[in-house]
């Protein structure tokens, strides 16, 4: 990385006077600002008296641990981003306060410079983005920011505890809607080839992570009033989210020969929730969107956005910043602001994140017409994936669709 100037507020909270002489030394010249404390007590006062943007605190301390300090940090200081600093060896404990909204990241020790300046990089210029004065005027318009529904919170509080796929399928039994969605993805063509009827075996066949993000953009939308317009519109956000989670998988299987890592095995699932919030709240700009569209074929719906002058406010930025505001980890929040300019996305998850771009492009060319041939993806040019393996691409998406 470039020691070029950052700008940010970092706090550092490690009771080894060591491991904060090394924060301080990696971010000298950097141009953040650095403040340091041995424990939750004195990062409190320093919170209180600084405009802090992020907190490292280390999960092994005396007394207050780092998980219970950034849940209090979370509780009482809830803008300020949060990162466990672990070894290794702990990585489960940290995963899971990550899931919960404890934490939105964590950094592994021993750390690696350039990496570490990477992540804060990325970190402060997403808040810079998500907080830029045209994309609040337009997030102030809504009355009422949505709120996570109780079932969401049921099933969380019931997937952090590790509860039995029993149990979490009780819970979700309490919402038909949720139900009849979970079923309807396992026995999607994409998923199965063998009917499925039970939801505990549903739940078993998707893996629980991704039922986690169904739960949650279900629950979303049904705590939310839809007109029978908007109703259509969902279902195809849905059906589309569904064939790039789904077909990541192939394109990571193609062009490296391996599966997509379990942590973004349900990435496609909420890449496009900017996409529901736009329809629910600014349903007059979304359907501008669509119309100019089918006027110009040729132009996707990023960039649609940006030729009606909706630069720093498109789907990608709100949908990050709603998953920002919900606690979502960093990887989620990245996902949803980077997806159609992956070369933007933090370092360790560019790779992943031009593929979910180019998966994203290939189904939506996919679901544009019933006469898509492969003729169509002769100059897709998103990617060096050879010919034979865009052919097979093709073949296997549209034997599911």
């Amino acid at each position: 990385m470039s020691e070029k100037k950052l700008k940010g507020r970092l706090l550092i909270v490690d009771d080894e006077d060591n491991i904060l002489t090394l924060f301080k030394r990696d971010f000298f010249r950097t141009g953040i600002e650095i403040f340091m404390a041995n424990n939750y007590e004195e990062a409190v006062k320093i919170v209180k008296a600084e405009e802090i943007d992020v907190i490292i605190s280390d999960l092994k301390m005396d007394k207050i641990d780092g998980i219970e300090t950034l849940r209090k940090m979370k509780q009482d200081f809830p803008d300020i981003h949060r990162i466990l600093l672990s070894g290794i060896v702990e990585k489960p404990e940290v995963i899971k306060a990550i899931t919960n909204g404890t934490a939105s990241a964590f950094i592994a020790k021993p750390w690696d410079r350039d990496i570490l300046l990477d992540r804060i990089e990325h970190i402060l210029q997403t808040r810079e983005i998500i907080r830029n004065r045209h994309l609040l005027d337009v997030i102030k318009t809504i009355n009422s920011l949505p709120v996570l529904p109780k079932i969401y919170s049921e099933f969380m509080e019931a997937y952090n505890k590790d509860a039995s796929i029993k149990e979490i399928s009780e819970i979700l039994h309490n919402d038909a809607s949720l139900t009849i969605e979970v079923l309807r993805v396992a026995n999607s063509a994409y998923y199965s080839s063998i009917q499925i009827s039970d939801l505990k075996q549903a739940i078993l066949h998707l893996g629980l992570k991704y039922v986690k993000d169904i739960v949650f953009t279900v629950s979303i939308v049904n705590a939310l009033k839809w007109n029978r317009l908007q109703v259509i519109e969902l279902q195809g956000i849905f059906n589309h989210s569904i064939k790039v989670n789904r077909f990541l998988s192939h394109y990571f299987q193609l062009k490296y020969n391996t599966p997509v890592s379990n942590e973004y095995s349900s990435a496609g699932v909420l890449h496009d929730i900017g996409k529901i919030i736009l329809l629910q709240y600014f349903p007059g700009r979304y359907f501008q969107i669509m119309q100019y569209m089918k006027t110009n074929k040729q132009t996707d719906w990023y960039n649609t956005e940006l030729k009606l002058g909706y630069e720093g406010c498109t789907h990608t930025e709100i949908g990050a910043f709603f998953l920002n505001h919900w606690n979502f980890p960093e990887v989620n929040v990245e996902m949803s602001l980077h997806h159609h300019q992956p070369q933007n996305a933090s370092g360790y998850l560019r790779k992943f994140m031009y593929g979910l771009r180019y998966i994203n492009e290939f189904v939506s060319i996919c679901d544009s017409s019933k006469s898509i041939t492969i003729d169509d993806f002769r100059e897709f040019k998103y990617d060096d994936l050879s010919q034979d393996q865009v052919e097979k691409l093709f073949t296997d998406i549209m034997e599911k669709i």
